[in-house]
């Protein structure tokens, strides 16, 4: 039998198992190069699951003659008959409609009254009492955590039947934690959006610019009370010892002793003014004054030396941290812009809060 016959065959039996489409696929490629990149090809929905088969078949009739697609469809009909006594007498499973894909990937753990616990429910739990180190469901079960699970969903029922879901307490409760939730989950999605190994490159390199613009600066100080006392004491620089100077007249007891010296500074640790003063300066030379809280200051630039960034490695923790920050910042400004907010009169508020308290207050008396 030629292979246009059982290409005709293989198709139509796949059009009726909608999960064997990635076997198709890979079948095509392997045989006769009907499709590319299987790798990247995404689980498809049932629509285009659908357009792709018939793209495919178009493929294959345009070049069928007729005795060969008879042949073809003859052995469609005896797959799909095959397939559909299969399916009857559970030797192969019944093809899944598009709706019925999720059930599979989160089945059914257990049945609870009118509720089901599924796969994910149970993890869901695990990361609530905290047994966050559990990978799968044997895990689960060994812990305990699934009967606990279990346990919480017949409480839940038991709770709905007895009408304690439309308590008030309860509901605002439930509220507060969808709420929690939620916003948890889209603070996170924001985060782990932010945090690419792109962003951590870009934002490890900006840090680099940034470093090797700025460097690392050795620098003296003569700090007077008065702008004239630095006028004067400038007039006298060169020609005086700048060392001598700052012992004799600066007021600032904490380099005065040492000549002025300030040691090893970067620009963003020091007083914005004199950070501008700083890096206009050439070596060995002499600032105009410049007043801040402390007083008249007039700086000399004894040296400077270039900043080397540690490893990315070792700056990797600190930049995630930060782009987390800043992503968590921006999606809740994001939130306050987007969503309205109408704040009532406080007033009212607090009179509606004070009624509502002494009704619970009563409901719990009773």
């Amino acid at each position: 039998m030629s292979k246009r016959c059982v290409l005709v065959a293989l198709v139509s039996h796949c059009i009726l198992r909608q999960r064997s489409a990635r076997l198709l696929r890979k079948r095509l490629l392997s045989k006769w190069g009907c499709m590319t990149d299987v790798k990247n090809t995404k689980k498809p929905a049932f629509g285009s699951f659908l357009a792709a088969q018939t793209s495919i078949c178009r493929q294959a009739l345009a070049t069928v003659r007729a005795r060969e697609l008879l042949r073809g469809v003859f052995l469609a009909v005896l797959v799909t008959a095959a397939s559909l006594e299969g399916i009857r007498f559970g030797l192969i499973e019944r093809p899944l409609g598009p709706g019925e894909l999720d059930l599979v990937e989160d089945p059914v753990v257990a049945s609870v009254g009118t509720q089901v616990l599924r796969v994910s429910d149970a993890f869901a739990h695990a990361a609530f009492v905290g047994e966050d180190d559990a990978q799968d469901m044997s895990s689960l079960i060994q812990t305990g955590t699934l009967d606990d699970a279990v346990d919480h969903l017949a409480l839940a029922e038991m709770a709905r039947e007895e009408g304690l879901a439309d308590a008030l307490e309860v509901r605002a409760a439930v509220a507060l934690a969808e709420r929690h939730i939620l916003a948890e989950a889209f603070l996170e999605r924001a985060a782990n959006q932010a945090i690419s190994e792109e962003a951590i490159l870009q934002r490890y390199q900006e840090e680099t610019r940034a470093l090797a613009r700025e460097g690392v600066m050795r620098l003296s100080q003569i700090v007077v009370p008065t702008k004239e006392a630095a006028e004067s004491i400038r007039a006298k620089l060169p020609r005086t010892d700048f060392v001598m100077l700052a012992r004799q007249r600066s007021i600032d007891e904490a380099t005065a002793s040492d000549g002025g010296a300030m040691g090893e500074v970067r620009a963003a640790d020091l007083h914005p003014r004199l950070a501008d003063a700083a890096a206009g300066l050439g070596l060995g030379g002499f600032s105009d004054p410049v007043e801040t809280e402390a007083g008249w200051h007039i700086l000399k630039l004894d040296g400077m030396r270039a900043v080397r960034l540690p490893p990315l490695e070792d700056r990797r923790d600190d930049i995630e941290d930060a782009l987390r920050r800043e992503a968590l910042a921006e999606a809740l400004a994001e939130a306050r812009d987007r969503v309205p907010v109408d704040l009532r009169d406080p007033a009212a508020i607090e009179a509606e809060a004070e009624t509502v308290a002494g009704t619970i207050a009563l409901i719990r008396g009773q």
